[in-house]
């Protein structure tokens, strides 16, 4: 019986995507083409996701070369995202019937931002971040520490992302999932899974 919904943050919680977001913002900011900082960030985030390359080494490996100072750019990404606040106050429903639970791939000086957020703190139980476990969700073994950090089966579990290739590794393993589009078509994809939330 399903009694944890765990959900991805970019595209879910937050209401846009990470990067592309990131370089609208830092190009507006440096009037420089956001799809030319988009592919620097793209091109050089592997080792910065899973924790192991500094925030630091990030910035000079992608943006940097564009003559973006460090300060602007971890300004930049820590305040990208704006949250869904319809979508947070429908889990605060689910929160009455299942544990929820926050899993994301990120980076050190977002996730840091992220568990600080008084919004979030008061919807999600846990919060995991790919910085933090060194592994990214489309890593099996990602999944496998969730669940046993929260000490539940994969049949306990949904998933929710909106990156179709972010769903594979948990449905490896057992764990159901829904892949998230928009609230309305969330909530039908939860009752198909007979999830209460009235």
């Amino acid at each position: 019986m399903i009694n944890t919904i765990i959900f991805d943050f970019a595209g879910v919680i937050a209401k846009t995507k990470y990067f592309p977001q990131l370089a609208l913002n830092l190009g507006k900011q440096f009037n420089i083409d956001p799809k030319v900082i988009e592919k620097q960030l793209y091109g050089n985030e592997s080792e910065y996701l899973i924790g192991k390359e500094s925030t630091e080494n990030f910035w000079k490996n992608s943006c940097s070369k564009l003559g973006i100072p460090l300060d602007d750019f971890i300004h930049a990404f820590k305040t990208w995202y704006k949250l869904d606040l319809e979508l947070l106050n429908f889990i605060k429903e689910l929160k009455k019937h299942y544990q929820i639970i926050l899993h994301s791939d990120n980076f050190e000086v977002v996730s840091s931002n992220l568990r600080e957020n008084q919004k979030l703190k008061e919807v999600f139980e846990q919060m995991f971040f790919s910085d933090e476990i060194h592994m990214n969700k489309r890593n099996v073994e990602a999944f496998k520490h969730v669940i046993c950090k929260i000490d539940k089966s994969p049949s306990d579990c949904i998933f929710t992302d909106d990156k179709e290739a972010n769903l594979v590794a948990p449905a490896q393993i057992g764990i159901k999932t829904i892949k998230y589009e928009n609230l309305e078509q969330f909530k039908k994809e939860l009752a198909s899974y007979s999830i209460k939330f009235n």
